[in-house]
């Protein structure tokens, strides 16, 4: 009898338990196919890093966005020597940098449209603005040298430049004027071609401006402009001048491991060599310190404020040089992607409210560019870290949902 009891108390317990069970799958909603929310759309920004020759970064340098019929905007560098701009609509931009006692610069940025967000990125790396000044005599020969600024470590590519001025070797000048004869490096051809709307294919790798300061004044005697390199260099290279909007072959010979120039002109005078360029893209991931938010089996709504991620800003060069060939390689490319980079975090904002049965997803990545640039049995690496793309989805039990 006790045993009937038992087991009739049990079955009595296991239907009440089935009962329950069945009761509360039937309250409890379906939440396969909730509708994930949707988050906004974050407009793109332009960033990037700005450094002096020796890679170094600049802080508190003056950065200018302007273009798209928008109003112009200026940030400075940060501790970091980052700029950022934000909110950035899709159209063509000119940006441009200036700092105090550097040679400002200038390039072009064009924000696609995009239905996610986009990171461009533009370094850039600053050259001082200085110049060796040399009085010219009526009596005597005169000379004065100026070097090269070259990255820390990479000094053996430093060129050292020496004009060499004969006496009363300026026409156009008026008796007892005060002459001045200027010689500054130059490190790109762009700075020759901004007053020229013709682009060369040639690549220099060091150059020489020479200048007057008197306006009209002219060379009735040349000017010897000795440029100190190294036996490659000087047997590989070929030398031009800038002027009336054009390179054209200058008048130079090799002098032991030194180029010399007879400058019969105030231009800009540029020792050439041809360079072969290779440019290998690839995407990184981006780090995030949180990338999911799962709120499929939760138990109430989820809110998502925002992300927060890092990425890496500017460049690094892959080189160490044993030449001086080598050294002005790596120079190169320090003036064309900068050669310093650091990490910086960003947050990206959510702003949104999971529901019961819906998940949250952030990805992002990062171009990576490897340059190579090779010429005269030498060659030289650097890696840019560049434009980076961030993505959102969300999703419901069904992984049915949209992002931006």
């Amino acid at each position: 009898m006790k045993s009937f009891l038992k087991w009739g108390a049990l079955g009595v317990f296991s239907m009440g338990l089935m009962m329950g069970v069945t009761a509360c799958s039937d309250d409890d909603p379906d939440y396969s196919n909730v509708t994930p929310p949707t988050v906004a759309s974050v407009a793109s920004t332009i960033g990037g890093i700005v450094s002096d020759k020796s890679g170094d970064v600049i802080v508190g340098a003056n950065v200018t966005l302007e273009g798209n019929g928008t109003e112009a905007k200026s940030v400075k560098t940060g501790s970091d020597g980052v700029y950022l701009f934000e909110d950035v609509k899709p159209g063509s931009y000119t940006v441009s940098v200036e700092a105090d006692g550097k040679i400002g610069a200038t390039s072009a940025v064009t924000v696609e449209n995009s239905n996610v967000m986009q990171r461009y990125v533009w370094n850039i790396s600053l050259a001082a603005d200085t110049e060796e000044k040399i009085t010219v005599s009526t009596t005597e020969e005169t000379s004065g040298s100026i070097n090269t600024e070259t990255l820390k470590g990479n000094e053996i590519a430093e060129v050292g430049v020496t004009a060499v001025v004969p006496a009363d070797a300026v026409a156009g000048v008026e008796a007892g004027q005060n002459v001045v004869v200027s010689v500054k490096p130059v490190y790109s051809i762009s700075e020759a071609e901004q007053r020229a709307s013709r682009a060369q294919a040639e690549t220099m790798l060091t150059g020489t401006e020479l200048t007057c300061n008197v306006e009209g004044a002219t060379l009735k005697e040349p000017v010897e402009l000795r440029f100190a390199v190294d036996q490659t260099l000087a047997d590989g290279a070929d030398v031009r001048v800038f002027k009336n909007g054009q390179w054209s072959a200058a008048n130079w010979r090799v002098d032991g491991n030194d180029i010399v120039v007879e400058a019969n002109d105030f231009a800009v005078y540029g020792v050439f060599v041809t360079i072969n360029y290779t440019l290998t893209d690839a995407q990184q991931p981006v780090s995030f310190t949180q990338n999911v938010w799962d709120n499929l089996y939760g138990s109430q709504t989820m809110t998502v404020s925002s992300a927060s991620y890092s990425f890496k800003v500017g460049s690094e060069i892959e080189t160490t040089a044993a030449n001086m060939t080598t050294g002005l390689l790596i120079e190169k490319l320090a003036q064309l992607y900068t050669a310093t980079a650091t990490t910086v975090t960003r947050s990206y904002p959510l702003n949104v409210s999971l529901p019961i049965g819906t998940k949250l997803e952030i990805s992002g990545s990062q171009l990576v560019t490897t340059a190579t640039i090779s010429g005269l049995g030498s060659t030289a690496t650097l890696k840019q870290y560049g434009d980076v793309s961030i993505n959102v989805q969300t999703s419901n039990r069904q992984h049915t949902g949209g992002g931006n």
